[in-house]
């Protein structure tokens, strides 16, 4: 990159960005956005790194940029919000020139244009080894109409929208590539990865859903292994049906799946579990029944008796005084919606279809919880129920210890019933 330079760089950017009349992009210090009275802003960041989240090696760079916009407009989808902005820094190893990043601009552009989301800043840099991409997007939803994950209730049904396990599926193809497996993936050749976003349908229906996830392959029927493949590469995020959720009032919690709904369904249940307990802390603290040191810290005045802190910390304050609510699930493997693709793929190689499906992770359609009765959106799928693990029979609730930040019960963790199978499914972990 050192033969044109960084301005030169940023300035091919900018020149590939429309920017909407009345908002400040790329070319000055800060962007500036105009504000919107009775809007709440939603601000998403991710980061993505060679070798960790994706192979250089097999990815094409307009793969690369689409996916790299689309895991974060995914987050404003999670929360019910339109995306209005992105904000991109890239570090940029020797051996990557400036072809290479107008390719991925490009394929980063083409996933932000569909949404009506432009590009309007970042930084650049050189890096010593690997790629290391961060994206931020910005977003807006109507004053307090975001959908959090800490909503869930006991007796809500828990669905999720399209189908899952079609990315993990194809992840695992990639790696068996990459790594001479002799099982080779039959019709996807560097042809097929040229040839990006030759569809461009959305739409919350099962069969649209196949559509939209065929954004990187050509015209002709593909191959069911080509197919999962470009649903990992170039997933669409769920922006439409996110709004259509959050403006349904029995609609309690919602997140994108990013980790596998073996790890994304426990951070729902935590952070439910989290919000409930802290609810009936604020209601039921009082100096007299604070623990001991926080009860002398409010005689002596430098505690005052409404206890201004965060949910999690009244949370624990709770169940450390005994006032214990864990939430769990149960989860019906029969009623994930797997696609026809998956189902193929996994009965040639010996896959456990229904593990991809809860534990692979990078789907990105949205996993949410609904008070019985509420009508859905078509290609919703209702996979199990929100349960109180405590009274539940049959529960059993994880070992202490294997938390991911929520508080904890006494007992441990929340506990999931996998109905189907005597497996306990984990999803993925970043550390």
């Amino acid at each position: 990159m050192s033969h044109i330079g960084e301005f030169e760089l940023i300035g091919r950017i900018s020149a590939s960005v429309n920017v909407p009349q009345g908002v400040t992009g790329i070319g000055d210090d800060c962007a500036i956005i105009p504000q919107h009275s009775g809007l709440d802003t939603l601000v998403t960041t991710d980061l993505l790194i060679e070798d960790r989240h994706f192979l250089l090696s097999d990815v094409t760079p307009e793969q690369l940029g689409w996916k790299s916009a689309a895991v974060n407009i995914s987050d404003i989808a999670a929360m019910g919000g339109r995306p209005v902005a992105s904000f991109l820094s890239i570090a940029l190893p020797k051996g990557l020139d400036a072809e290479w990043v107008d390719r991925f601009i490009a394929g980063f552009n083409k996933l932000s244009g569909r949404f009506g989301v432009p590009l309007l800043g970042g930084d650049t840099s050189a890096s010593p080894d690997k790629l290391f991409i961060n994206v931020t997007v910005l977003g807006e939803c109507p004053h307090g109409q975001a959908v959090l994950r800490s909503g869930a209730r006991p007796g809500d049904l828990i669905c999720v929208t399209g189908f899952l396990g079609d990315s993990a599926a194809g992840l695992k193809l990639v790696l068996e590539r990459a790594g001479g497996n002799q099982q080779p993936v039959q019709g996807y050749d560097e042809a097929t990865r040229s040839r990006p976003w030759l569809r461009e349908r959305e739409g919350p229906s099962r069969q649209a859903g196949r559509d939209e996830r065929s954004e990187g392959l050509a015209h002709h029927t593909p191959d069911p292994a080509s197919m999962l493949i470009s649903r990992h590469y170039l997933p669409v995020p769920r922006v439409e049906l996110g709004q259509q959720l959050a403006a349904l009032p029995g609609v309690h919690a919602m997140m994108d799946i990013s980790d596998g709904i073996a790890s994304d369904l426990r951070h729902i249940l935590n952070a439910s579990a989290a919000s409930t307990v802290a609810n009936r802390a604020r209601s039921n603290f009082t100096p007299d029944t604070l623990p001991g040191n926080m009860r002398l810290a409010s005689l002596n005045g430098t505690l005052p008796c409404k206890i201004p802190t965060s949910e999690l910390d009244l949370a624990q304050m709770s169940m450390d005084s005994g006032q214990v609510s864990a939430l769990g699930a149960e989860i019906d493997l029969k009623a994930l919606p797997l696609s026809e693709e998956l189902r193929a793929v996994c009965a040639e190689r010996g896959w456990d279809a229904a593990e991809l499906a809860v534990s692979g992770g990078e789907d990105y359609e949205l996993l949410f919880t609904a008070a019985p009765g509420t009508p859905l959106p078509e290609g919703c799928t209702v996979i199990g129920r929100i349960v109180d693990s405590g009274s539940e029979p049959g529960m059993r609730c994880e070992e202490p210890g294997t938390t991911d930040g929520g508080p904890r019960t006494k007992n441990g963790g929340p506990a999931i019933r996998w109905v189907g199978s005597d497996k306990d499914f984990k999803g993925f972990t970043h550390f």
